[in-house]
């Protein structure tokens, strides 16, 4: 009868194997890194989104479908945050990803947006025109 430690054999047969996996995985992280840093949103890009967001925001409750005055009113609004985000807008750069934040009156600063893969990442039109309504008092 032959007895043989079957575990070890299972064990002995596979080793070599599993090393290709772990090669496979660090040059994918690698390709991340890189593409994520390559396509990392700069200042320009976090303006642009949030200034067309808060522009609707101010366009009015009708949207798209808004009269020419609130259109108006959101065009002119949207020149004005494109303005004011030039100025008071900090991104910081963090190889790979970018974060939009803006210092209120009492020196605090808040994240407005967050870039990475070519994105900038804001909240919803919905939750800005919230927000802008109740900072304007609208």
């Amino acid at each position: 009868m032959n007895y043989r430690n079957t575990a070890y054999d299972h064990h002995a047969s596979r080793k070599g194997r599993g090393r290709g996996g772990w090669w496979i995985f660090l040059l994918v992280l690698i390709g991340l890194v890189a593409g994520a840093a390559a396509t990392c949103p700069d200042k320009e890009k976090h303006v642009a989104v949030l200034s067309d967001k808060m522009g609707y925001a101010l366009m009015g409750e009708s949207g798209s479908n808004a009269s020419g005055l609130e259109a108006l009113g959101g065009l002119l609004g949207k020149g004005i945050a494109n303005l004011a985000l030039n100025s008071l807008l900090v991104v910081e750069d963090y190889f790979v990803v970018s974060i939009g934040k803006l210092d209120d009156l009492d020196g605090n600063s808040q994240v407005v947006s967050i870039g990475i893969f070519g994105h900038v990442l804001t909240a919803s039109r919905e939750q800005m025109r919230k927000r802008v309504r109740e900072n304007l008092e609208l």
